[in-house]
């Protein structure tokens, strides 16, 4: 599968697995199909040459070979199975092996229920594949998965065609891509009232359905399809798949996260949420490292494009530091720009892996686990589970072609408080950002500038702004490659297009804040007022507790404050939050947090 990806610039790589009864079992096929560059006669020769005998210098001038093909062969012979290849050079290549394979039990592993009842109607646009051997590959998949699960099924090549299937009201399931139900929405949300509406889609770039919709995630499989058709516990959207992704929880892990953008910062911290660690953050590498002096943390998670000093330095100066505590310290690099070389790039400066942004939750998950401390690695509760899953996502009806808060739900999994408080940074810095970002244009200084659109283009995709995403992405590449004129032509409809964003956003978000306000008033009658001189006295003690740098005091002074209201509002949220600022030392953060607070208290 390897070999088929990297050789295969466009088409498809298919895997197909299938089994053949025998007396004593089955055997066990496996083929991998590529529309890839494929492999000359006279390599195909020498592709299973026994391992001796292979000149690694010739071998790598083999298209899409390597030593791992002799090694598969003798193992699969010493199972008792066999490997074989068919390959046109151009056009691609067939890897095909068997492996005979005794039974356990004979019961099959996935049936659908009361096959009889079920009736799927489905529709996939194939137009939309740029390539004829990736539309023919799924027409084939959907081909094989209706034979093999005997399900009545009709698949259509047209949305008119599949409107008419569903209007004579026969139909249980519809299964719809994700590009085919966003163009048809609102058809499709009226339709779900009279029957299982399941949308298909890769798990980036996803939409969160509605409640009356599932959807189910590439790869295709027969098992989740099977799921949805039986009505059981599967992953069905962003939220529940956020949740099923805590594996183990590690209560006594210390983790710091280091990043400029304090948006990826939150964006960071509400996805790590879950796992119950102890997280600090930094806003800078020199903060980082002043921090890692206490010795206090188990895993760094270090931003790589920083100003000042961005985190290759970073990682190499902590490396340098007197202690056999910074040698073994786990450092994981956070990078926008995944691209070949890096991982190795990554390790020669010092880190020991990397995960890229946006962060997957499947990545992360597997990070954590293998650099983390085993001692601090826990099995999850049922509690544990039900705190992840009690996030609700935000719905938005409105289309909007620079900002669509459904993806940015998705950089968050699914968390709307996570959401909206990464929304209010944007918005709030947007305006400072936006001028600070056309001073360093009107200067030339391009390497700073560099920095700040990376920056941008980071913040607005977790936002869900993919198109100014895009955008700054491509004036940083044309940045980095000194290609100044394409910055010149587009920075002006960079700043235009960052500011329409930031007024969407913020629409959005006092719509949405709104709504919140009510529900915390909805708990007022809970809690005693607090007079204006008392809230003025006590934050203005905060103030001097953050300047003296005394977090006793600040989460002191914080936890009296919480549990008091002022003139209908409930403070008890952000002093939660600015406690938690205090045990982390980000007084920065808690005068943040104590101006908006003071903002309110004036305006009321």
């Amino acid at each position: 599968m390897t070999n088929a990806i990297k050789f295969t610039p466009e088409g498809a790589v298919t895997l197909r697995i299938s089994q053949t009864k025998q007396n004593y079992g089955i055997n066990l096929n496996v083929t991998v199909i590529d529309s890839g560059i494929g492999i000359t006669p006279e390599d195909l020769e020498r592709l299973f040459t026994s391992f001796q005998q292979v000149d690694t210098k010739k071998n790598r001038s083999i298209e899409g070979t390597g030593l791992g093909l002799a090694i598969s062969k003798q193992l699969l012979t010493s199972m008792g199975g066999f490997i074989s290849v068919n390959s046109e050079y151009g056009k691609g290549s067939e890897f095909h092996f068997v492996v005979p394979q005794k039974v356990s039990n004979a019961t099959a592993f996935i049936s659908v229920k009361n096959v009889e009842q079920v009736h799927v109607v489905g529709f996939i646009d194939m137009h939309k594949f740029n390539n004829s051997v990736t539309a023919q590959g799924y027409r084939e998949l959907i081909a094989n998965l209706i034979e093999g699960l005997r399900i009545k099924c009709n698949w259509y090549s047209q949305m008119d065609s599949l409107k008419e299937a569903l209007a004579k009201g026969e139909a249980t399931h519809c299964f719809i891509g994700r590009e085919e139900y966003l163009a048809e929405k609102e058809y499709f949300t009226k339709i779900a009232n009279q029957c299982e509406v399941v949308i298909v889609q890769d798990r980036t770039n996803a939409v969160i359905p509605p409640a009356n919709m599932k959807c189910i995630y590439k790869p295709f499989y027969a098992l989740s399809i099977v799921s949805v058709l039986n009505n059981e516990n599967i992953v069905f959207n962003m939220n529940e798949r956020r949740g099923s992704s805590i594996r183990f929880v590690a209560p006594k892990a210390r983790v710091l996260i280091v990043d400029d953008n304090i948006i990826n910062l939150k964006v960071a911290v509400g996805l790590m949420r879950p796992y119950r660690m102890q997280i600090a953050t930094a806003e800078s590498a020199k903060a980082a490292i002043a921090m890692l002096r206490s010795k206090d943390f188990d895993l760094v998670f270090m931003d790589h494009m920083m100003p000042e000093i961005d985190g290759v330095e970073a990682a190499g100066m902590i490396r340098e530091m007197e202690d056999e505590y910074y040698k073994k310290l786990p450092i994981i690099a956070l990078t926008a720009n995944a691209v070949n070389g890096v991982h190795e790039m990554f390790l020669a400066c010092g880190m020991n892996d990397f995960i890229a942004k946006p962060i997957e939750l499947s990545t992360l998950d597997r990070v954590l686990k293998k650099w983390l401390p085993p001692e601090c690695i826990q099995n999850p509760s049922e509690e544990d589970f039900r705190a992840a899953q009690t996030v609700k996502p935000v719905a938005n009806e409105e289309k909007n072609p620079f900002f669509n808060p459904e993806n940015g739900l998705v950089y968050t999994g699914g968390d709307k408080d996570t959401y909206l408080d990464i929304l209010n940074v944007f918005v709030h810095k947007s305006s400072d950002k936006s001028e600070y970002i056309s001073q360093l244009f009107d200067k030339k200084d391009w390497k700073n500038y560099v920095i700040e659109v990376h920056a941008l283009k980071s913040s607005s995709r977790s936002i869900g702004s993919s198109s100014l995403s895009e955008l700054a992405k491509t004036l940083e590449l044309a940045g980095k490659a000194g290609d100044y004129d394409v910055i010149l032509r587009n920075h002006k409809r960079l700043i235009e297009q960052y500011l329409l964003v930031s007024a969407a956003a913020d629409d959005y978000l006092i719509e949405h804040q709104t709504k919140v306000e009510e529900s915390q008033q909805l708990s007022s009658e809970l809690l005693p007022e607090i007079p204006k001189e008392q809230m003025t006295e006590l934050l203005t003690a905060i103030n001097q507790a953050v300047d003296n740098f005394d977090g006793d005091e600040i989460i002191r002074l914080s936890e009296e404050l919480s549990a008091f209201i002022y003139k209908g509002y409930v403070f008890k949220k952000s002093f939660d939050e600015i406690i938690q600022l205090a045990n982390d030392f980000e007084y920065d953060a808690v005068k943040e947090h104590l101006q908006k607070i003071t903002e309110i208290v004036n305006e009321r």
